[in-house]
C-alpha cells in the first residue's frame, strides 16, 4: 500500500471521526464528552492500516508484525504471535473479542488473547459473535467441504456455504 494512500486513509479516518462528533454535538447540546487514551498506534509496525473498534467505543483491536510473525494488538497489549492474523472482532457488549489465527499452515480462532484454539481448518471467514456475547460463529472449510462453526461444534457439510447465509 502506498504512502500516499495510508496518509489519505487516515486523513479520511480523521474527518469522519470529527463529523460525527460535530453531528453529535450539534443535534444534542447537553451531551459532555470525555478523553481517554486507549493505546498508541506505530503504524509503522501494523500489518495494513485496519483497525477495529469496539462497540462501546472503548476498546480498540489492530494488527502487527515483528520478527517475521503477526499479533493482535488490542488496547495496546499484544496477543501472542502467530503466522498469521485477522482483525479482531469485539462481543456486542464489548467485553470479550475474537481473531482468527494460521500457525502451520492451519486456521483457528483465538478468543481473548487466550489460547482457546477452536478447531483447526484449512480457511475461515466470517467470524462474528451473537447477541448473547459468548456465542461465537464463522464458516469453515475442510479443505473438501464447508460448514458453519458454532461455539466449536460443526454443522452440516456442504460444496459452498455463502456467506450471507
Amino acid at each position: 500500500m502506498s504512502v500516499q494512500f495510508k496518509s489519505f486513509y487516515w486523513l479520511l479516518l480523521s474527518v469522519i471521526f470529527f463529523a460525527s462528533l460535530t453531528n453529535t454535538t450539534a443535534q444534542s447540546p447537553n451531551i459532555k464528552f470525555t478523553e481517554k487514551l486507549v493505546c498508541e498506534i506505530n503504524k509503522n509496525e501494523m500489518v495494513d492500516p485496519t483497525l477495529s473498534i469496539s462497540n462501546d467505543m472503548r476498546h480498540i483491536g489492530y494488527r502487527t508484525k515483528s520478527a517475521g510473525k503477526q499479533m493482535v494488538v488490542i488496547d495496546g497489549v499484544a496477543g501472542k504471535p502467530y503466522d498469521t492474523v485477522e482483525v479482531p472482532v469485539f462481543s456486542p457488549d464489548s467485553k470479550r473479542f475474537a481473531y482468527m489465527a494460521k500457525e502451520n499452515g492451519k486456521w483457528f480462532i483465538a478468543l481473548d488473547h487466550g489460547q482457546q484454539e477452536i478447531g483447526t481448518y484449512a480457511a475461515i471467514r466470517g467470524l462474528q459473535f451473537c447477541p448473547d456475547n459468548a456465542t461465537l460463529l464463522y464458516v469453515a472449510d475442510d479443505g473438501a467441504k464447508q460448514f458453519t462453526v458454532i461455539n466449536g461444534i460443526k454443522g452440516n457439510q456442504y460444496t459452498r456455504v455463502d456467506d450471507n447465509s
